[in-house]
């Protein structure tokens, strides 16, 4: 993936988060200030199809952000991946923290080469 391709799913998944947190808001769903009991039943399916785009919409955000992490796209590490020569063993809280700071950090690694390259200012 190129890194105008990852500019680009940065882009979409800021503008999905922004529709997310509107989707989300029980203020702009149909019959959001009624209780169940008081609504009719369009105004049900109306409520529980609000609620189903919110989650969609959050969906696809964080699908947008796992396509950003890919190893061969964003330079990171997968973290809830093993290496094929460890051998499963139990891990400790520290250790699994351990390895998903790692991973974070490749990633704001990444953007910022990828800031410098383009000369982007850090938001």
């Amino acid at each position: 993936m190129s890194p105008d391709q990852l500019i680009r799913l940065e882009a979409l998944r800021d503008k999905l988060m922004e529709r997310a947190i509107v989707d989300a808001d029980p203020a702009n769903w149909a019959a959001g200030d009624k209780a169940p009991k008081d609504m009719t039943r369009e105004e049900r399916g109306d409520a529980k199809w609000c609620r189903g785009l919110a989650i969609n919409t959050v969906s696809l955000a964080m699908q947008v952000q796992r396509l950003m992490l890919n190893p061969t796209a964003g330079g990171a590490l997968v973290p809830d991946k093993m290496d094929a020569e460890t051998e499963p063993q139990e891990e400790t809280i520290e250790a699994e923290v351990a390895r998903f700071e790692e991973a974070a950090a490749q990633v704001l690694a990444a953007r910022a080469v990828t800031r410098a390259k383009n000369g982007r200012a850090k938001r």
